[in-house]
């Protein structure tokens, strides 16, 4: 078995992070994939890679990424801080860290 998410299973992870604060659901797994058997798939080899773990039935939760979606969270951090500095500057606090684990590809 491949070690490694595909980029569609890329694709998942990130739109979880970006908009579902980590959450993937097989709706949104849905949405993504043609049929509902390769979402399920993508999931389930999700799940074996030990990228997300069951929170529920049909509900995951994203506990890493790979350094590409990592990446390009850090990019959409950057631009929406970016955004705000220009509204509005304040001072930037806290640290840069992620929630998820990040795994050499």
């Amino acid at each position: 078995m491949d070690t490694t998410p595909s980029e569609q299973q890329e694709l998942l992870l990130l739109k979880a992070c970006r908009e579902r604060h980590g959450r993937i659901s097989m709706t949104l797994a849905k949405q993504l994939y043609s049929s509902k058997n390769s979402a399920k798939n993508a999931v389930t080899k999700l799940e074996a890679l030990n990228y997300i773990e069951r929170t529920a039935p049909g509900q995951f939760k994203v506990i890493k990424v790979t350094n590409d979606v990592r990446e390009m969270i850090k990019d959409d951090k950057f631009e929406q801080e970016s955004e705000k500095e220009e509204v509005n500057p304040i001072e930037k606090t806290g640290s840069d860290s992620s929630d998820f684990e990040v795994v050499q590809q």
